[in-house]
């Protein structure tokens, strides 16, 4: 049996919304690994998640190292995040339930 998790389009959107402004990225789709999934292992199910988490101020710095969507952006970016007093952001998953074919 093979558990992936997946993000979905609006998983960290409150961030992924400052960060990629006008940029190719601030739109997300993971049809492609959905169907590289299907094409290796034989699905059996698809559970979606999605919940606001709370947020406090300390916990903004640790989102931003942990998250790829911070990754190679700059600084001036991640400071207007730090900056917006966010209080929740969005968990948006899909989990694929799959068994070798």
């Amino acid at each position: 049996m093979v558990i992936k998790v997946v993000p979905e389009q609006d998983h960290l959107k409150e961030l992924r919304e400052v960060l990629h402004e006008g940029s190719n990225k601030q739109v997300y789709s993971n049809g492609p690994i959905i169907n590289y999934f299907n094409k290796q292992f034989k699905l059996l199910d698809i559970v979606s998640i999605r919940y606001p988490a709370s947020l406090n101020e300390s916990l903004i710095d640790p989102l931003l190292g942990m998250t790829p969507l911070s990754w190679g952006v700059s600084s001036y970016r991640k400071e207007k995040i730090q900056k917006m007093n966010l209080k929740q952001v969005t968990m948006d998953f899909k989990i694929l339930i799959g068994k070798k074919q």
